[in-house]
């Protein structure tokens, strides 16, 4: 991974880092599962990351942590005790 490639990895993780905070202080439970593919499944950081900039960045001025926060919102299932969608898995 390039200099880019490790800014990028960089932002996204402090604005995961900050959105899951967040969301778990507001929701009262933890995630059970902070990052996602694109299709909603368990991944890892570097999915996470293509997810949230594809599909959750709003525009260019948006805070990063706010598609993050926005997509853990809209989300529920990624939370400690939610019920998982039919062929989801943690």
């Amino acid at each position: 991974m390039g200099v880019g490639g490790v800014a990028r990895m960089a932002l996204h993780n402090q604005a995961q880092e900050r959105a899951q905070k967040a969301i778990e202080e507001f929701i009262e439970r933890r995630l059970a599962t902070p990052y996602i593919n694109g299709l909603g499944m368990a991944g890892d950081e570097e999915s996470m990351a293509s997810v949230i900039e594809v599909f959750w960045c709003d525009s260019l001025d948006s805070p990063l942590h706010d598609a993050y926060y926005s997509l853990y919102s809209r989300n529920k299932h990624l939370f400690e005790g939610a019920e998982l969608p039919i062929g989801f898995e943690r």
